[in-house]
């Protein structure tokens, strides 16, 4: 039995597919915001070159996500769906980092580069729990945010795979046989029996 809400997300509040578009979209969207973002700050080269790779990927994903959902192409989702088990991953092991972190927090300053001590020597523990605080924080909407993306795209990937299974097995026009003229015979024949029978 074919459940009602199959092509649904799992709100069951917009069609599958169609999250799926919007959700690449806003994935390219994302990339080129953090490619465009770098014009702008003077971040530290290692995190410019990780923000440049992670907008690459997004832009490059995020079309595989839109396109293969438009045209109801299964595979082309693969790549989301692995992106986004790499982000889960990565953001889970932010987390349990910036949690070790409470625990010596001079690491953590030297580390971050928070501030500079000469300048704000005072409460020094206090502002750095609540820096590691909000990256924690920061750091477990990301993995809500993947988590949501995996659900969706492998909801729209078995979706779309039973979809095209369905396709396979189903006969097309040119593959029917032509109607055999004793089987039309055998059914009026049969058609006559059973009218016959009704009468007597």
């Amino acid at each position: 039995m074919v459940r009602a809400n199959k092509g649904r997300c799992f709100f069951d509040c917009c069609d599958l597919v169609h999250s799926m578009i919007a959700t690449g979209i806003l994935t390219i969207l994302q990339g080129i915001l953090e490619i465009v973002v770098l014009v702008f700050t003077d971040f530290p080269t290692v995190l410019n070159a990780g923000l440049v790779l992670c907008g690459v990927l997004h832009i490059i994903f995020g079309f595989f996500a839109a396109y293969g959902a438009w045209h109801r192409t299964s595979y082309l989702l693969k790549p989301f769906m692995a992106m986004a088990k790499a982000k889960m991953v990565i953001f889970v092991i932010g987390i349990i980092f910036t949690l070790c972190s409470h625990i010596n927090y001079e690491t953590a300053i030297d580390n971050f580069k928070l501030w500079d001590r000469r300048k704000h020597p005072d409460d020094e523990e206090r502002k750095t729990r609540i820096a590691l605080g909000l990256f924690t924080a920061g750091f477990a909407v990301l993995l809500l945010i993947a988590i949501f993306h995996f659900v969706l795209v492998k909801k729209c990937y078995r979706f779309l795979k039973g979809e095209e299974i369905a396709a396979k097995h189903r006969p097309s026009p040119n593959t029917l046989s032509p109607p055999n003229p004793h089987d039309r015979l055998a059914a009026r024949m049969n058609d006559r029996h059973v009218i016959k029978s009704n009468y007597f």
